[in-house]
């Protein structure tokens, strides 16, 4: 009997630490067997925009969310992939070609990773804060014909890529190996939410029409970008909700705890039939002063100028490439993480893009609830962890024997410096 497929993946968030595990049911579809989930809303997860700032804070929340979906799965997990971000991490296309190899033409595994390697040496060598985590083929080409997708037992003289690069900050990948090495845990792979998100809420429909995901969480705002069915664009800002809550304290003069329950119970960007604007709320005051009542029109007025900004932002950013939005983005915008929560985010990203918004929530997944916005890089880490599960083993253990020896000696020294 084939050996079940159980992957846990980790999403370190500057406000939540959240870890699921899950496999793959009869249908194909992810099946949640164990989560679990540190809240930082008083306190601190040792994050803060997407970087890690307290080894030891947050490797002990990390303990506690792998402990915590273990107890739900019922087993111990020894591997993990996990999903960060931050504003270290961009990426960049790049293209390479190669004369295929061997006696009849016909491309193997051997001609793809050749033709990667030569796309990768168009941005090296990087400097040492630098490294490139992720390469993602957009398409190949065989002989001038391009937007072939699987070119491998095909035949051709010449074979060409063009793939998208993500790179991000050494430092800040091995400190997220670190934490994680400390608790016991071994880390499979590491992977960027902009690349996370889109995977969890974006189909093939909307991959092929042209889309642009936005994560918007605590401290970062992850942005991708597919144009012909191809990932064109990551970029990923180091603001996010917190701001807005940074906001409402500062106007308001109400302590950052009350200021985050009074966005998710009030916060609005957009008044219309589902919001009354002259609906009262009370606001607790700090030093011993009197609280007082303001209105959610008044509220709106605080959060709807940073989200303009915010959105103006990303606007900027994309009309600065050669992405047509009306020709490239015909499936518009898929408004996903905590912050998609937030009335009215969407009919204002319509506005300033003049494209369609729609909320994005994790497709075809089911056990345990994470069908939330806020779950998305959650399950966008797993759904990458089980589509390479085999490519893993197959060729991380075996093939590349130089890097798994790398990997387990950094594990364990790791491992022994918290001893």
């Amino acid at each position: 009997m084939e050996e079940e497929k159980i992957v846990m993946a980790l999403d370190l968030g500057s406000q939540s630490i959240k870890g699921i595990i899950g496999g793959l049911d009869e249908n194909g579809n992810i099946e949640i067997k164990g989560k679990g989930e540190v809240s930082c809303k008083t306190g601190n997860c040792g994050i803060s925009s997407g970087l890690i700032k307290n080894l030891e804070l947050t490797t002990k929340n990390i303990e506690k969310v792998i402990s915590s979906a273990e107890a739900h799965f019922g087993k111990k997990i020894e591997e993990i992939w996990v999903g960060f971000s931050g504003r270290h991490v961009d990426g960049m296309n790049e293209h390479g070609s190669v004369v295929v190899s061997g006696r009849e033409h016909e491309i193997t595994q051997d001609d793809i990773e050749r033709v990667t390697v030569q796309a990768k040496t168009k941005v090296e060598p990087l400097p040492e804060t630098r490294r490139v985590i992720k390469e993602i083929p957009r398409w190949y080409k065989i002989d001038g014909e391009d937007k072939i997708k699987k070119p491998i037992g095909m035949s051709g003289i010449k074979l060409g890529v063009k793939m998208h690069l993500l790179m991000a900050n050494t430092q800040q990948i091995k400190n997220i190996e670190k934490c994680v090495n400390k608790v016991g845990v071994y880390v499979n792979d590491i992977i960027p939410n902009p690349l996370a998100s889109a995977l969890a809420v974006k189909d093939k429909d909307a991959s092929e029409l042209g889309c642009i995901v936005i994560d918007m969480g605590a401290g970062t705002t992850d942005i991708s970008v597919y144009v012909e069915d191809a990932l064109f664009y990551t970029d990923v800002l180091d603001i996010g909700g917190n701001i807005v809550t940074k906001d409402i304290a500062t106007v308001l003069r109400t302590p950052r705890n009350k200021a985050e329950e009074i966005k998710r119970e009030y916060g609005t960007t957009f008044l219309d039939d589902y919001v009354d604007g002259e609906e009262m709320f009370e606001v607790p005051s700090v030093g011993g002063r009197k609280a007082r009542e303001i209105s959610r029109e008044e509220l709106c007025a605080i959060i709807r100028p940073r989200i303009e900004e915010i959105a103006n932002i990303i606007y900027s950013k994309l009309k600065n490439t050669t992405i047509n939005f009306q020709r490239d983005l015909g499936a518009g915008i898929i408004l996903t993480g905590g912050m998609a929560n937030l009335h009215g985010f969407d009919k204002l990203l319509e506005q300033i893009f003049d494209l369609p918004v729609a909320k994005g929530y994790p497709k075809e997944v089911e056990g345990l609830d994470v069908k939330k916005p806020e779950y998305a890089s959650s399950v966008g880490v797993l759904k990458y962890g089980l589509e390479h599960y085999e490519e893993y083993y197959k060729r991380g253990l075996f093939e590349d024997l130089p890097t798994f020896v790398r990997k387990l000696k950094e594990f364990f020294n790791n491992l022994f410096e918290n001893k």
